[in-house]
């Protein structure tokens, strides 16, 4: 990883302390209009927000630990396992989640500034 992309990430910390689970929210919002995917998931932890809570707080440690993944290792492999265990390929994630001016915040939310650097 280039120290660019290091610098870059550790960025992130502030506004994914400050907005990680609005951003997951609607990660997940869009990623969900697939009908295909969205059977993938547990409901249930949608609605009560375990799931965006646990990705914010993922991709947090991550940006934090970006000099130090080794202290990811087990929480990425158990991710892995379950990505794994449904058969979850890598471009339907990746093809449900690419940012589009039409995918605006919940009611009551804005984005900051910052998340434009996304």
């Amino acid at each position: 990883m280039s120290p660019q992309t290091i610098t870059i990430v550790k960025a992130t910390v502030p506004a994914l302390e400050q907005h990680g689970p609005l951003i997951t929210e609607t990660m997940y919002r869009h990623l969900f209009r697939d009908a295909h995917i969205a059977v993938l998931f547990n409901q249930a932890n949608q609605k009560k927000g375990t799931q965006r809570l646990a990705l914010a707080h993922a991709v947090l440690a991550y940006a934090r630990n970006i000099e130090n993944l080794p202290a990811l290792g087990a929480a990425v492999e158990r991710i892995a396992q379950k990505h794994i265990g449904y058969a979850i390929m890598p471009e339907q994630v990746l093809s449900q989640t690419s940012w589009r001016a039409e995918d605006n915040p919940p009611a009551g939310h804005t984005y900051p500034a910052s998340a434009a650097n996304f």
